[in-house]
């Protein structure tokens, strides 16, 4: 039976003289390895014993981090930095988990007081980088990413997070720099691929992004960067689980023939693990064997069928291939069995679209964006697309819908400006394009949609 217990408040430990200090977190572990049970009371049993030790609490904190169990985490963390305010990690812990509990704004006030302590740790400024993009504050993520970059030059996290920000302001041409450079060293990572297939469709180069893609996976995020304080939690991993946690951050750090190796050795305890299998292709991927990774995604679709993500990740293997057809099918079922996801939308659109299938284009861009409605992406690209088809009026509704949720996105004003230029809208056209040209002045795309006005005020 699994230990059953909720944290209490804050309370008096005894009558007697002395700090107050809470009892130690307890959860539920129903369905618990019984050697990560077997951990969990050690730890347990120990901050009894030593009720002022932050790091007693701070150790149970980690080992439930490990374990999913985030919120038995976090409270644990409150706990070790209240037991030790001079201590950084336990703020920095106690952001951390913050931020995976979905409060950006918390955890950024709780990182402020454990950079106060030590403003010299590099991976602060690179999550205090993330929370920032995600909570849409671009400009103050690139100045965080620009103190991560002086504090580690080499490391890569730092750039990443700049392209992304050059990206989200855009200035897809400065990403790709960043990007190209990154692809040098590592042309098989998909996440690199992804924002590289990006800021060539923002560019206008369709056939670099269509190969980028390839190489892709729709909503893969970016590789965890090397953080030596939040590795104190490795010491705790144990059983199954605590090998896949391993196995995910040799992965995420680029050890793709150790995670690999070892996920074989879980696959023997696990054949049927979803998640394994998963990560496995991707190991497999990385280190340039897409045959391996393939027949991985093949065994996962045989034993679950109806698993999204294998039909989304195999379908990159068959257009690779260039077995369209299969590919699509597989799109088909990503469709079929998880009709709101956005990512395979995505996918089938940009497929149809290097086909000039445009219609079928349209309409997966279109659901996509329906989905996903806080994506500037998916309206700007059925924008694009209705432009073709000629139907101005519904393209321009498009692209200003993008430009709402991204108003610093040269490549759809430049759209907006000829869709505003067909219409005769000739003196929208000029300030639309006239705005674009103060983000972007040297832009070929930008020229030729000037031509286009001209060409259209002439002929009117």
């Amino acid at each position: 039976m699994g230990l059953l217990l909720v944290l209490l408040v804050w309370s008096l430990a005894s009558c007697s003289t002395g700090p107050a200090v809470p009892p130690p977190v307890e959860t539920s572990l129903e369905d618990t390895d019984a050697e990560v049970v077997g951990q969990l009371t050690g730890l347990l049993a120990a901050a009894r014993e030593t009720p002022h030790s932050a790091e007693a609490r701070a150790a149970l904190g980690m080992a439930y981090h490990v374990i999913g169990r985030t919120r038995a985490a976090h409270e644990s963390f409150v706990q070790a930095a209240a037991l030790d305010p001079e201590e950084p990690r336990w703020s920095y812990f106690e952001a951390v988990t913050l931020a995976e509990l979905g409060d950006l704004e918390e955890a950024l006030q709780v990182l402020d007081r454990a950079q106060a302590l030590d403003p010299s740790y590099a991976p602060a400024y690179l999550h205090r980088g993330q929370w920032l993009l995600d909570l849409g504050r671009t400009e103050e993520a690139g100045d965080s990413y620009a103190d991560a970059m002086r504090l580690e030059p080499n490391n890569p996290a730092g750039w990443i997070g700049s392209a992304k920000v050059h990206l989200r302001s855009g200035r897809a041409a400065e990403a790709l720099q960043i990007l190209q450079r990154l692809l040098q060293r590592a042309p098989n990572q998909p996440f690199l691929n992804q924002l590289a297939g990006q800021a060539y469709r923002e560019l206008g180069d369709l056939e670099s992004a269509r190969k980028a893609l390839t190489l892709a996976r729709p909503g893969e995020e970016q590789p965890l960067w090397q953080d030596p304080w939040l590795n104190e939690r490795l010491k705790y991993q144990t059983g199954f689980g605590g090998g896949m946690m391993r196995a995910a951050e040799m992965l995420e750090r680029g050890r793709n023939a150790e995670a690999a190796s070892l996920m074989e050795e879980l696959r023997k305890e696990r054949p049927d693990d979803r998640q394994l299998l998963n990560n496995l292709s991707v190991a497999y991927r990385n280190l340039g064997q897409p045959d391996r990774a393939f027949e991985v995604l093949r065994d996962g679709l045989e034993r679950h069928p109806q698993y999204h993500p294998f039909h989304l990740n195999i379908s990159a293997d068959y257009q690779r291939l260039g077995n369209i057809d299969r590919a699509m099918w597989h799109l088909e079922r990503v469709i079929e069995i998880s009709p709101t996801f956005a990512p395979g939308w995505e996918r089938i659109g940009s497929v149809r679209l290097s086909q000039q299938k445009l219609p079928e284009a349209l309409e997966a861009f279109e659901n996509a964006a329906r989905y996903r409605p806080d994506s500037p992406t998916y309206p700007f690209y059925a924008g694009v697309i209705l432009a073709q088809l000629e139907r101005y009026e519904e393209s321009r509704d498009r692209l200003r819908r993008s430009l709402e949720i991204n108003p610093n996105h040269p490549p759809a004003l430049i759209a907006l400006g000829r869709v505003e230029a067909d219409l005769g809208l000739f003196a929208e056209a000029r300030a639309t394009l006239d705005r674009a040209r103060t983000m972007t002045p040297q832009n070929r795309h930008l020229a030729e949609a000037d031509a286009h006005l001209e060409r259209r005020e002439k002929e009117n």
